[in-house]
């Protein structure tokens, strides 16, 4: 059976010494139950979750606060070859969005090259990207926004590795652009010898002929580039706002798939090599980024508790599985503790088996002392009888 979330709970401070989970022995109220409460020193306890049976518990998780990252798609890394009266189509979707309860249908931006081409491959590749990006920014419903793609090759890479989707800057020009892959060919980051290829997409400003350094703003990273921008393909990059307030918006990042007509170009979402890898030497490739969903960030939270209309029975914003015991703390962040329970059994009508359903408890504890959230981890395992993964 499909496991249903019947609780969410939110403790802002954590007590010492595991002081927010109780154990209860084999006599009282709740006998042989893990109690998670304000303090189990309280007579009678003040409870976060409704009592957890020992036994019950089949498995227990934890995901640590993450703040939101944006997927980069970075398209045609690969050179294609663009040939005459070829029909070239990229299709974007965002595989948990609904509309009316279905799933949308992908969203489809398809261009056929002209009969006579240029006579020069990449000028005839430039056009093609051209009209899809044009296309598929006119679109406002895919949640995001296509740049070209660009590359330069580089070299004394140092003080850090470049971050996909970060903005660098050209020296003196102060020509801008944003990161969709970073290749290291030979030497490495760390030593300051860095050599290879980057490609940047959402280019701004005059990019300089000379031989100038670009900088990472968020990495630091130094490079020294060759100044000769070459176009490649496209960069999609998502918008902000993984599972937005309103469930009728999107719940995840999108799909991007190139569906006719290419034979070389590929859509390339995350590393293929580690970024420290890369750092202290290996040679490898960063390609595009994929995406993180926030989790656990006090800010974000509170932008997602549901706000009702007068009669309770439908609301305005907000998600309503979101409904916590406690408001979160603006910039705060909070580990996430999902606690599976079995149910009650339950008789399916159609077959007359009887099956056990699986309930999901989601708690939200207090990152701030580090102390306090070990000692409560190890608390909540003693008391549940499991091991949390």
């Amino acid at each position: 059976m499909e496991n249903v979330v019947i609780r969410k709970a939110i403790i802002n401070t954590l007590a010492a010494s595991g002081g927010n989970v109780a154990d209860v022995a084999a006599s009282g109220a709740y006998p042989g139950a893990c109690i998670v409460c304000t303090n189990n020193a309280l007579n009678p306890l003040v409870e976060y979750l409704p009592p957890i049976s020992k036994g019950t518990c089949v498995r227990a998780t934890k995901l640590a606060s993450q703040a939101e990252v944006v997927q980069v798609a970075a398209v045609g890394m690969d050179l294609e070859t663009i040939i005459a009266s070829t029909r070239y189509k990229i299709e974007i979707f965002c595989p948990k969005e609904k509309y009316m309860s279905q799933h949308k249908e992908p969203s489809v931006y398809p261009y056929t090259a002209p009969a006579i081409l240029s006579g020069t491959a990449a000028t005839d590749r430039l056009n093609v990207y051209t009209v899809l990006v044009n296309k598929i920014n006119a679109d406002p419903t895919n949640n995001g926004i296509a740049y070209l793609m660009y590359k330069v090759a580089f070299t004394t890479g140092s003080t850090a590795l470049p971050q996909i989707g970060e903005l660098v800057t050209q020296q003196t020009s102060g020509a801008t652009a944003q990161i969709a892959a970073v290749e290291v060919t030979s030497g490495n980051f760390g030593a300051n010898s860095a050599v290879g290829t980057i490609w940047l997409y959402n280019v701004t400003g005059t990019w300089s002929a000379s031989s100038l350094t670009l900088t990472g703003g968020t990495s630091t990273a130094v490079v020294t580039t060759n100044a000769v921008l070459t176009h490649t393909g496209l960069a999609f990059a998502d918008d902000s706002g993984y599972f937005a307030a309103s469930p009728s918006q999107r719940k995840g990042a999108n799909s991007v798939q190139l569906t006719q007509g290419f034979a070389t170009a590929k859509v390339d979402i995350g590393q293929r090599t580690a970024d420290t890898t890369l750092l202290v030497g290996a040679t490898g490739i960063l390609r595009g980024r994929k995406a993180i969903y926030c989790n656990g960030i006090g800010t974000e939270m509170i932008t997602h508790i549901p706000a009702y209309h007068a009669d309770k029975l439908d609301y305005v914003s907000g998600d309503a599985e979101l409904i916590l015991n406690a408001a979160p703390v603006a910039g705060q962040t909070y580990t996430e503790f999902r606690i599976v329970v079995n149910g009650k059994p339950i008789t399916e009508v159609l077959t007359g088996f009887e099956q056990v359903g699986e309930y999901v408890y989601v708690l939200y504890a207090d990152e701030s002392n580090s102390t306090n959230l070990t000692n409560f981890e190890t608390a909540l395992e003693s008391a549940l009888g499991v091991t949390i993964a």
